[in-house]
């Protein structure tokens, strides 16, 4: 491990359950939209993405770096993509894009502001937004059973289930037969990364007044919280989406005064600094910047 690395300070208790598969693939709908979706073969892992925080937001800024760039072709996006989710799992897209909690056993879908969906609804029927992420699940495979007031949804596979202690619609987002689509994944990469952007051009500029950085379009939703005794009271988070876990790791690491974020000199990857001064993300990088500043100074070149 480099020495050079620092973690992200959060402050409360951060656990939640996320699922990952061991293995993805990219797949064409009917009218020809990129989803990704679980292997039929693969294997699934419950993990607590909170114990893997700096990797997680910062593969996906990389991840949004690369989107950003005019020359990166489709295929390598594509890829790159498909390794983030391997890594960690869907976002949960499904329950982070509306404002219901349950979704399931609800007649219509109340919409975020500023979502990674890109459709122009904004109340839609549960079916019909449901749909939009089972697209190559047959009616026979998934299906919601109604008994009295109770709902339990059905899935013709072997995958968690939360028996109520958790919204029902988990128990579809924690199924093989979830997916979204990579584009969904892309924009929310881009978001942060073009937000982390905003974020160290702002920190250069003497601001006489608060402002908010792309407001709207950067905006956690649905985020719950109690609190915990452990000798003292501690702040239990709560998520149903792992992206908005990301959204919140992320905003503890550009607001907690003790994370210092920069991005390197010489790869350009973001990173949590330990002191203003350091300008690399890993002593190699420093290390080829130096020798790159040294092959330049003897060709008489300014680096």
């Amino acid at each position: 491990m480099d020495n050079m690395k620092k973690y992200i300070n959060m402050t409360g208790q951060f656990k939640t359950d996320w699922i990952k598969y061991s293995d993805y693939e990219v797949r064409l709908d009917e009218n020809g939209e990129k989803y990704i979706t679980p292997k039929e073969d693969s294997c699934f892992t419950i993990y607590n993405p909170f114990e893997n925080a700096n990797e997680l937001v910062f593969d996906l800024i990389k991840l949004g770096d690369s989107a950003l760039k005019n020359d990166i072709d489709t295929s390598t996006l594509d890829s790159m993509v498909l390794e983030f989710v391997k890594a960690y799992g869907l976002l949960g897209i499904i329950t982070s894009s509306v404002y219901n909690r349950d979704i399931i056993g609800e007649s219509k879908v109340i919409l975020t502001d500023k979502n990674p969906l890109n459709i122009k609804e904004k109340i839609m029927d549960e079916d019909k937004y449901l749909n939009l992420f089972i697209p190559f699940a047959n009616e026979d495979e998934v299906y919601i059973r109604k008994l009295g007031k109770h709902l339990t949804l059905f899935k013709a596979e072997d995958s968690p289930k939360f028996y109520g202690k958790r919204p029902l619609i988990l128990d579809l987002v924690f199924s093989k037969f979830y997916s979204e689509k990579v584009d969904w994944i892309i924009d929310f990469a881009k978001t942060i990364s073009t937000h982390i952007n905003q974020v160290l051009i702002y920190k250069n500029i003497n601001l006489t007044e608060g402002v908010t950085i792309m407001a709207g379009k950067f905006k956690a939703e649905k985020i719950g919280m109690t609190i915990g005794m452990l000798n003292n009271p501690f702040i239990q988070w709560e998520f149903d989406s792992l992206k908005t876990a990301v959204e919140i790791i992320y905003c503890f690491a550009i607001t907690n005064e003790s994370n210092i974020l920069k991005r390197c000199e010489y790869c350009k990857n973001a990173f949590i600094a330990k002191s203003d001064n350091e300008k690399y993300c890993s002593s190699s990088c420093r290390n080829c910047y130096n020798v790159i500043k040294s092959r330049n100074k003897k060709k008489g070149i300014d680096s």
